[in-house]
């Protein structure tokens, strides 16, 4: 009997070549913009947040919605990321690095992200909405990072009708995310009172 081996995929010479030629272009092409980001400014991660914001964020002039760039927005992403656990805040300083350079081999004009113009400067953004997991995973991060830090602002909220947090305009005290006290717990019938050692019921009674 004939013992079977395990099917391989075979990859051709010209599929190494061609892809050893693209990654070989994007470090090359990113190594370059990091060459002169530091002598020129044009590579900063507050650059590239500012030209994103202005990206996502844009509001026409007759819009009843503030313009993004009088609120601290980039203030407040930077607050966020100085909140996050040191390995991730540098793995998306890294990310935000390659979705600058990426903009001179994925476009045309050959340029930073942070030099487009508005219309290639969204349509990039729109790209890497559309790109790789790993693209359309930091670009939600970042999206919803500038989003947040906008909508933050209470003079964002009357263009959304919202009146702000019913504890301020109605007087409530705040209590914020700390548990109820047991002997509240135990009072309250609306909540549900399981011994640990319980053993819980399958939905489908199994």
């Amino acid at each position: 009997m004939t013992e079977s081996k395990p099917a391989t995929k075979r990859v051709s010479r010209r599929a190494l070549l061609v892809g050893g030629a693209a990654a070989a272009a994007v470090a090359g092409a990113g190594a370059f913009v990091v060459t002169f980001d530091e002598a020129l400014g044009l590579g900063g991660d507050a650059l590239v947040l500012e030209r994103l914001a202005s990206a996502v964020l844009s509001v026409p002039a007759d819009s009843p919605w503030p313009a993004p760039e009088e609120l601290p927005v980039l203030e407040r992403v930077e607050d966020i990321l100085a909140g996050l656990d040191p390995d991730l805040r540098a793995q998306l300083r890294a990310g935000l690095r390659l979705f600058n350079h990426s903009a001179v081999v994925m476009g045309v004009n050959g340029r930073p992200f942070v030099l487009l113009g508005d219309a290639a400067a969204l349509e990039h953004c729109r790209a890497w909405e559309r790109g790789a997991p790993v693209q359309t995973g930091l670009m939600h991060v970042l999206r919803t990072f500038v989003r947040m830090s906008y909508l933050r602002d209470g003079t964002t909220w009357p263009a959304m009708h919202y009146e702000g947090p019913v504890s301020a305009s109605r007087g409530y005290p705040r209590l914020g995310n700390a548990p109820l006290p047991a002997e509240d717990r135990a009072a309250d019938p609306t909540v549900p009172t399981v011994h640990p050692d319980a053993e819980t019921e399958h939905p489908d009674g199994d």
